[in-house]
């Protein structure tokens, strides 16, 4: 009796996958990658692995957070990975064609960004509402929103060189912003736990 070949499985695109489309529609850009809130380990995490994207995208970034970096963690966090963020109203906001929202879903723009387009939101929070961007990834089963930045680095949304000083810088980032957020991984999950393997 002749041996049937299995049937081929579909491969579905990966969220990295869309991610990476959405990125490449953009390349040559400039962005601003939102932190909304006072800036903690997860946020300032997820804004430095966005940034670090866009950079192989050729997509020049800004950082831009709105209250202060309150906790003396978070600002030796930013002082020890040299994390370049910036203030609203300590740097000109003009000529930026897409905006980022990482860790969170809902933010008051001011006015000289209120019409440039939301090109991400990526989230873990309970959904607050309806959203508009080109790519959305809200997930409430994680416990942080470090452990998706992860999860794109884990799916090669791109190539993470261990030579470089920055991969390290990188890696610590999300680690404490997973462990940080999880509170110390005692509200960890699966997602949690393979971010921090990763």
């Amino acid at each position: 009796m002749p041996r049937i070949a299995p049937a081929t499985e579909d491969k579905t695109k990966t969220r990295a996958d869309k991610l990476k489309e959405v990125f490449e529609s953009h390349r040559g850009e400039r962005h601003v990658i939102a932190i909304r809130g006072y800036p903690d380990p997860d946020s300032i995490a997820c804004a430095m692995a966005h940034a670090f994207i866009c950079a192989s995208y050729e997509i020049e970034s800004t950082i831009l957070y709105f209250d202060d970096i309150s906790h003396h963690e978070n600002r030796a966090l930013v002082k020890k990975l040299n994390i370049e963020m910036v203030r609203y109203g300590e740097a000109e906001l003009v000529d930026y064609d897409r905006i980022a929202l990482v860790d969170a879903q809902m933010l008051e723009l001011p006015a000289e960004l209120v019409d440039v387009p939301m090109m991400s939101i990526v989230d873990h929070h309970k959904p607050q509402g309806e959203v508009d961007a080109e790519f959305v990834d809200i997930r409430e089963d994680a416990g942080s929103a470090s452990s998706i930045y992860a999860e794109y680095f884990a799916d090669a949304i791109m190539t993470l060189e261990r030579d470089n000083p920055f991969t390290g810088k990188l890696s610590s980032a999300l680690l404490y912003g997973i462990r940080s957020d999880t509170d110390d991984y005692l509200s960890a999950r699966e997602i949690d736990y393979r971010g921090a393997a990763f």
